[in-house]
């Protein structure tokens, strides 16, 4: 657990968007909180799952910290596991 906040505490840290950006609630299944925080082109992407189940979202980016460690820096690929919160980095969006 130790372990895990300091990998946190880190990437809050290094990104102006997880330190100060503005955090803006996102869709997503009835057991999952996701939302996002962003600051200039820096996007990063919080998902948490609060069931003993496996949930399928979108989440789209390079999962950091998982609070797990499964998948970390590598592409999320779309499944909370059970009991699971991922830190994605997301790609900027492109302007419209």
């Amino acid at each position: 657990m130790l372990h895990l906040y300091r990998r946190l505490l880190a990437a809050r840290r290094a990104s102006p968007a997880l330190a100060t950006g503005t955090i803006v609630l996102c869709d997503a299944p009835e057991p999952v909180v996701a939302f996002e925080r962003h600051a200039g082109d820096a996007r990063w992407r919080v998902l948490v799952n609060f069931t003993a189940a496996p949930v399928t979202c979108d989440g789209g980016g390079t999962v950091v910290v998982a609070s797990d460690g499964v998948g970390e820096e590598r592409p999320f690929d779309g499944v909370l596991r059970p009991d699971q919160a991922v830190l994605l980095r997301t790609p900027a969006r492109d302007p419209d």
